[in-house]
């Protein structure tokens, strides 16, 4: 995202949802979050609840178009099979991470989405194997398979750009890999020790564990 960015929109007011809002926000100072899901008093919920926890405004709003309208930043967790808004609503220098669907016959994201995006999927290989927004706008005949900037850990280890202008949309499409989740949780285990939280427990080699002895 970009370094100025102060609006967020979330849509989904799930589980995902709401740890995807508290890493985001854990890492950037936003103003206003906007949040839509299509039942009301879910939101409603959503909104309030981190209205007391954050130190910007958090508000739901009845609509995906009147969420990401003007937004600097979109993160969409939900379960929805079909996208769950508009492309073209999308300004210029927005970034969308896109945390759902992760099937070819789902996807959260349009093809207008795609093809006005930079698009970096976790794996190369995924984004024509189960990326379903992806795969969709290459059946669709928008993008081609090098549409693909870079896959997100080429970005990390520095051996291909990210973001290149403010102007830019981006897209994170997430379908999730066992080495992101062992990372993170490498680095919830560093931050325990530093604060001396958390219990000890040994535990016995495999073998010993089977043998008994």
């Amino acid at each position: 995202a970009r370094a100025d960015a102060e609006t967020l929109a979330v849509i989904g007011s799930g589980a995902q949802a709401r740890g995807q809002l508290r890493a985001t926000a854990s890492v950037r100072d936003f103003d206003e979050v906007r949040v839509y899901s299509p039942t009301p008093e879910n939101r409603e919920t959503f909104a309030a609840e981190f209205d007391d926890d954050l130190e910007a405004s958090v508000d739901a709003v009845d609509s995906s178009e009147a969420t990401v309208t003007g937004a600097d930043v979109v993160i969409t967790a939900t379960r929805a099979s079909e996208p769950v808004f508009d492309g073209d609503d999308l300004e210029s220098g927005t970034h969308v991470t896109a945390m759902g669907q992760y099937s070819p016959d789902k996807r959260e994201l349009d093809t207008t989405t795609i093809e006005r995006a930079t698009y970096v999927p976790d794996l190369r290989e995924r984004a024509t194997f189960d990326a379903g927004s992806f795969i969709q706008a290459l059946e669709e005949g928008a993008v081609m398979e090098d549409h693909i900037h870079a896959e997100l850990g080429e970005i990390v280890a520095g051996n291909a750009p990210g973001r290149r202008s403010d102007d830019e949309i981006t897209v994170f499409d997430s379908g999730g890999t066992g080495i992101e989740t062992v990372a993170a949780a490498y680095l919830l285990y560093e931050r325990a020790r530093e604060k001396g939280l958390g219990t000890e427990i040994e535990f016995s080699p495999a073998s010993e564990a089977l043998t008994g002895n």
